[in-house]
């Protein structure tokens, strides 16, 4: 069942729970905080239940699932894919970004995405801790799909953190120029965590103001590793900062020249108060932000990926034109 109550290939049933539902396929167990709970098929996906107000026990943590939870399933139709923001109701409390993978169907050979999570912990285990990556809280996976949770900070208030598309909301507009200012430049610290992946190969392609957390201090941090466990795919990544070669023929692969656009993108959008044109962004006023900052987005907004600064360049502009370089 979808967030909007949607039927899916689930039997439905609606009646008071008590106690735990134990899944047939020992991802975890599921206690509904409410009276409607989604019953798996025999040829149904493992996980159930997943909408908001759900508590989930994966790994030996009991995760209480905020609004929204989203659904989606793979190109082939081969994984269902969940996602949400979850309450930790174990010690030690905090919050978590959680994904599932629930295998629908067997394949001939392995489907793309259908482990994605488990090389996502993989890259996060291998690029190490002491970096603005991501940090691992739980990681479970069997033969029917696997469960990934990442730690989503606080805020003074024990609070999750907002992401950058809750301040955009609130804006409603242009951002002012000393909040820009500040934004502006904890990108271009963020460009500095995500080039880490590119020297591995890697590319987040993902990049969207939902997936970057407004963390304290004025950082900004991502919210999970994109599509940097997954192969570039037509059409990925859709939305107003999708870049030129995720949606167009003739504009290459998406890789790492994809990050620097999406980033110069978001940066657009705070500073404008509106996406840029996918071909043909408008100038940035001077009066808007500092006239070399404004080249460095319009360099990085070029359709053709090889015209564009690479993420390091990218950030390394940006700081300079703030003078934090």
């Amino acid at each position: 069942m979808n967030p909007d109550g949607d039927r899916l290939a689930n039997k439905v049933t609606d009646s008071n729970v008590s106690g735990n539902l134990v899944q047939a396929h020992s991802i975890g167990e599921l206690n509904i905080h409410g009276s409607r709970i989604v019953v798996a098929a025999q040829d149904d996906a493992p996980a159930v239940g997943w909408r908001g107000r759900a508590e989930l026990r994966v790994g030996g943590e009991r995760l209480l699932l905020h609004d929204p939870v989203t659904e989606s399933l793979s190109g082939d139709g081969a994984v269902r894919r969940h996602q949400a923001l979850a309450q930790r109701l174990s010690s030690p409390h905090g919050y978590v970004w959680l994904r599932h993978d629930a295998v629908l169907r067997p394949t001939v050979g392995e489907t793309p995405g259908a482990r994605a999570l488990d090389r996502e912990a993989a890259l996060l285990d291998r690029l190490g801790r002491r970096t603005e990556l991501p940090r691992i809280v739980v990681h479970r996976a069997d033969t029917t799909g696997s469960v990934l949770a990442l730690h989503w900070p606080e805020r003074t208030d024990g609070g999750p953190c907002d992401t950058l598309a809750r301040l955009l909301e609130r804006a409603a507009g242009p951002l002012a120029i000393w909040p820009a200012q500040r934004l502006l430049t904890a990108l271009a610290e963020l460009a500095g965590t995500l080039a880490r992946l590119h020297a591995h190969g890697l590319s987040h392609r993902l990049l969207e103001p939902t997936g970057i957390i407004a963390a304290s201090g004025g950082r900004l941090l991502p919210r999970d590793l994109g599509a940097a466990a997954q192969p570039p795919a037509a059409g990925e990544g859709p939305g107003d900062h999708q870049a030129p070669e995720q949606s167009h023929r003739g504009y290459g692969v998406p890789g790492p020249a994809t990050d620097a656009y999406r980033l110069a993108a978001i940066a657009y959008h705070l500073v404008m108060g509106v996406p840029p044109h996918p071909r043909h962004p408008l100038p940035v006023p001077t009066d808007r932000l500092p006239s070399e900052a404004g080249r460095a987005l319009a360099d990085a907004l070029a359709a053709e990926p090889g015209n564009r600064p690479d993420l390091s360049e990218l950030g390394r502009r940006l700081l300079t034109a703030y003078g934090r370089y």
